[in-house]
């Protein structure tokens, strides 16, 4: 195909999808002079591979379980001081980091966000400290249905 001359509206669009030297060339020849230089690139095709669709229909399937909720332990039950027994993934991990937060258990000046747990907390994690990013590892063991299927 033969190269065209594109107008800075094209050139915008189509400068995501050139390769590093292409968008190096325009960087340079297009930098406040109005004449952009002749470009070659065009828009990639997507991957539609097995693999693309694979990981996609994943994703599809993630959002959708997380949508459902899921029967909790009794021990979470109480802790949030209900009796309905199921409850959305997020909602017990932004309960529990929000209780966290609240009762300043959260040591903000350690940089991994390690959390001191006062006694509700012993009683549902059953540890004394635990690092803000293993949340999810302990709650995830009161979620009935994914604590099966881990």
């Amino acid at each position: 195909m033969e190269d065209e001359v594109m107008d800075e509206r094209d050139a915008s669009q189509v400068i995501r999808s050139c390769s590093p030297a292409e968008r190096k060339q325009v960087g340079e020849a297009g930098a406040g002079s109005g004449d952009l230089p002749k470009m070659s690139c065009r828009p990639r095709e997507i991957d539609k591979s097995d693999n693309y669709r694979k990981r996609e229909e994943e994703f599809a399937e993630a959002i959708r379980r997380s949508k459902i909720p899921v029967p909790i332990s009794e021990d979470l039950m109480e802790f949030f001081g209900i009796k309905e027994n199921r409850m959305l993934e997020r909602e017990a991990m932004v309960g529990v980091w929000d209780y966290c937060l609240d009762k300043g258990l959260v040591d903000e000046e350690d940089d991994i966000g390690r959390v001191y747990c006062d006694e509700k907390l012993k009683k549902l994690f059953k540890v004394d400290t635990f690092h803000g990013f293993e949340l999810s590892l302990h709650v995830v063991k009161h979620l009935l249905k994914r604590a099966l299927e881990d």
